[in-house]
């Protein structure tokens, strides 16, 4: 219970900050927005403008500086929101004109609003519960890893000394920071984060989830909000519209940790909306709202921006020919201020965030040449049927792209339901012209999907660049079915009904199967490991990792603890991280055995493998981890070369198998000569072990005993030795001086 009262409070308080810095910009959308759809959109305006404001402070200020700058703004932009309530008053006939007929139903809207939250947060907070965690998570794309230590690193050093101070890291946390620093990339929402923890006592590992599912949330209440202003009614056609981002497209983008893209799918269909509704009427507020929802945009997700801008092209052009064609008058006095107005608010946006414009701008121009395709990227394998059910949830993406597809078995949910459901979308073209808006995004989506096959031979580019097309048909399918739901004619409307509750069974089927998934298949850093390792005293001991990249999911679990080790010790950790056999660096990057990545001077050690016995002391364990202290002598510790269990607890003995050349490190016992002896356990009275020049080995029944000789290595002295890979235990180590006899 007390695991997900943690997540649940620290969801509600990252969307009530949101909230609050998002009131006032909610408050100076026109009266065409009634209230129920500005208090929907306040949290993705306050992602934007928390966004912005802090990207921008912590160029020149780590988090921990500005971090009151958090509940000031909040009170700042409650206080706004509402002295511009209280000035709109007076004009409130003019706002009952306008408003909805819902805003007299205001308990159908809150009910709307409480089963939009809890249907979208439900699945990833059961699952961090069930699973003992607050998070992070990772199934197959372990980008989390990375905001995580961004997020850490920025609490204690600003954007502008990371990328210009030349100073050597002290961790490879921050060493990660200072590369991305100096690098082009987005900063997302990173900077918010890094302000918020401090600020509660809390770190980027304990967090990092929590406030996903928050953001999530966010662009839930969005499209809510944009689908119910569309309509003008609260027809739960919307809620519908905001609950599918709890579906399966979300939940793989939310346990893949891919932070800035959901951020940026949270507000780009909103943002098509405020902007067909504001720019028209040029008013100053509107036009702000409008020009802090790109800065949005652009500093959350800058790839998205390409997206938008060919759309919005497509649109107008087309927008254009419509009018030219119905009026035979190109409409160029129309035309210009338009024009004027989307330069005036493409500036102002540049203004509330330069930093992130200057990365985005030359990140812009990367993208033209194919930048940031990596050969280690996952390799997706679409085909035109299967995106479909992808984008329309029916079908979960893992479920399709890494296996074997067949028509017939797969044609309803994959293609057919998808298809018929898209059908309904129509109606809305018909009678909102905003829709056209956003329909542009879903050729342009899939041309640079195309483009990025074709050119950059990169599937994993093509899942990124076909990720707006999910909340624009989302969006485009409610509308239709709202329009349906209330047809004269009561065979439309049985049919409406019956294709939104086919659509909503099989998005809920899938949504299931992924949760299914990805609850059972992710790593989830649990909160075992950091009560085992709260039981080292702070007191500046150092603490040294072991075999925590020796797992199934090694490039997630590895670099998560390694970051919550660095945020409970204050960085004073070590680790052997000169070999990465198993990716567990992928994003951390390797380093040779010495200062300051590794040192032989720790007084504990945290170890995933607790069943390999040494000299060392047990000060605290949990299944399948343990924190042991060092006994004095040297000490012998895992390197690579071993397999454990994908969660600890599924293996509380902590035992470790051999999969090939095992390397382990001794600390101590000075630059003499020395060994290590290893016990081994085999599977077999017929395994057969091939003897080794310079190891000797001793065998008794299942018993194996190896003295390995050491050599030098940086800081330490490594002992290597090649094994067969047959289901062999390794039970045991301890160093020697002298060589073996």
């Amino acid at each position: 219970m007390a695991i997900w009262l943690q997540v649940i409070s620290r969801e509600l308080l990252m969307l009530s900050i949101l909230t609050a810095l998002g009131s006032a910009p909610a408050m100076l959308l026109s009266e065409r927005f009634d209230p129920f759809v500005r208090g929907s959109l306040a949290p993705v305006l306050g992602l934007a403008a928390g966004t912005g404001l802090f990207t921008t402070l912590e160029w020149f200020w780590p988090g921990r500086s500005v971090k009151w700058v958090v509940p000031a703004a909040c009170a700042c932009s409650l206080a706004l929101a509402a002295f511009v309530g209280y000035l709109r008053r007076p004009s409130g006939r003019h706002a009952a004109r306008s408003r909805d007929r819902s805003a007299s139903q205001p308990l159908r809207s809150w009910m709307q609003i409480a089963l939009v939250c809890v249907a979208v947060a439900m699945p990833m907070t059961i699952a961090l519960g069930v699973n003992h965690s607050t998070g992070p998570v990772a199934f197959s794309v372990y980008d989390s890893t990375g905001y995580i230590a961004e997020t850490d690193a920025l609490e204690i050093e600003s954007l502008r000394e990371a990328a210009g101070s030349g100073a050597p890291a002290t961790n490879l946390v921050t060493r990660f920071f200072h590369g991305y620093a100096e690098g082009i990339q987005e900063v997302d929402y990173v900077p918010l984060s890094a302000a918020i923890n401090p600020l509660v006592g809390l770190h980027s590992t304990d967090t990092q989830s929590n406030f996903l599912i928050a953001v999530l949330l966010a662009g839930a209440l969005a499209m809510y909000g944009a689908i119910r202003h569309t309509l003008r009614r609260a027809y739960w056609a919307a809620c519908l519209g905001g609950v599918l981002f709890g579906g399966s497209f979300f939940m793989q983008l939310f346990f893949d940790g891919s932070e800035a893209a959901v951020a940026g799918l949270a507000l780009l269909v909103p943002l098509l909306v405020v902007a067909y509704t504001e720019l028209p009427r040029r008013r100053p507020g509107g036009l702000f709202v409008v020009a802090l929802m790109f800065e949005g945009l652009f500093s959350l997700y800058p790839t998205f921006v390409i997206t938008f801008g060919a759309a919005l092209a497509v649109a107008l052009l087309f927008l254009a020919c419509e009018h030219f064609v119905k009026t035979r008058r190109a409409g160029l006095r129309e035309a210009v201020w338009f024009a004027v107005s989307l330069l005036g608010v493409g500036g102002l946006a540049v203004l509330l965030n330069v930093v992130a414009y200057r990365r985005d701008f030359a990140y812009w121009k990367s993208l033209l040449h194919g930048g940031f395709v990596e050969p280690n990227f996952p390799q997706l394998h679409f085909t035109a049927l299967s995106i479909f059910g992808w984008v329309l949830q029916t079908r979960g993406l893992y479920s399709f792209a890494f296996s074997s597809q067949g028509l017939f078995g797969d044609f309803w949910p994959a293609v057919f339901v998808p298809v018929l459901v898209a059908l309904f979308a129509v109606p809305a073209l018909r009678r909102f012209r905003v829709a056209w808006l956003v329909l542009a995004l879903v050729p342009v989506a899939g041309g640079i999907g195309g483009y990025q096959v074709v050119h950059n031979a990169c599937g994993y580019c093509e899942d990124r660049s076909l990720l707006p097309i999910t909340p624009a048909v989302v969006y485009l399918v409610a509308l239709g079915l709202g329009l349906t739901f209330v047809n004269a004619r009561r065979v439309y409307r049985w049919l409406g009904f019956g294709a939104g509750g086919l659509f909503a069974v099989l998005a809920g089927l899938s949504a299931w199967r992924s949760y299914d998934q990805f609850s059972t298949q992710s790593y989830f850093l649990t909160t075992s490991v950091r009560s085992v390792l709260a039981a080292a005293p702070h007191n500046g001991s150092t603490v040294l990792l072991e075999g925590f990249g020796e797992g199934p999911k090694a490039p997630a679990e590895e670099a998560f603890v390694y970051e919550m080790a660095n945020e409970e010790t204050g960085g004073h950790l070590s680790m052997a991280a000169d070999v990465d056999d198993r990716e567990g660096l992928a994003y951390l990057g390797t380093s040779p055995l010495a200062p300051p990545i590794y040192t032989s001077n720790y007084s504990y050690v945290l170890t995933r493998v607790p069943g390999i016995a040494t000299r060392r002391e047990v000060v605290a364990g949990a299944p399948g981890v343990a924190l042991e202290r060092r006994r004095r002598g040297p000490d012998v510790s895992l390197d690579y070369g071993a397999a454990v269990s994908l969660m600890p607890a599924q293996d509380p003995g902590g035992l470790a198998w051999v999969i090939g050349p095992l390397q382990l490190v001794v600390a101590g016992g000075g630059g003499a000569p020395g060994h290590v002896t290893a016990r081994f356990l085999l599977p077999t009275f017929a395994t057969v072990v091939p003897p080794e020049k310079g190891i000797v080995f001793t065998r008794s029944g299942l018993n194996l005993q190896a003295c390995i000789p050491t050599t030098v290595s940086g800081a330490a002295r490594v002992a290597e030795i090649n094994l067969p890979v047959v289901a062999m235990r390794i039970v045991a180590m301890t160093a020697g001086d002298g060589r073996c006899r």
